[in-house]
């Protein structure tokens, strides 16, 4: 009879690692702030309040350069791989697409 099987501690679960995310949008707190970035800008351009904004998705991304995948005619660009987000909004019947990185939201 094997006694030292008995004698071994059984393993104590550790409490697992509390995560930040947002109740209201599930988006975690960067997400949160590069979509709070965009229905600003979208409703500024289309003079309607934040609410009239609907956020469609957000989807993780990353881009080749710093202009975060809506260059500009005639601008330079850092050549570098850029993570950020593509955000899909609807407002008025309509889908705007805003790309979030490098701490700024462009219209795309």
């Amino acid at each position: 009879m094997k006694t030292w099987n008995k004698l071994r501690p059984t393993p104590t679960p550790t409490p697992l690692q509390n995560i930040n995310i947002s109740p209201a949008t599930g988006l975690d707190t960067d997400q949160a702030n590069y979509v709070k970035q965009a229905v600003e800008k979208l409703a500024a351009r289309l003079n309607l309040i934040k609410e009239d904004i609907e956020l469609i998705s957000v989807k993780q991304k990353e881009w080749g350069d710093s202009s975060l995948g809506c260059p500009e005619r005639g601008k330079l660009y850092i050549q570098s791989i850029t993570s950020g987000y593509e955000m899909e909004l609807s407002a008025r019947g309509k889908k705007y697409i805003y790309h979030g990185g490098l701490n700024r939201v462009v219209s795309c």
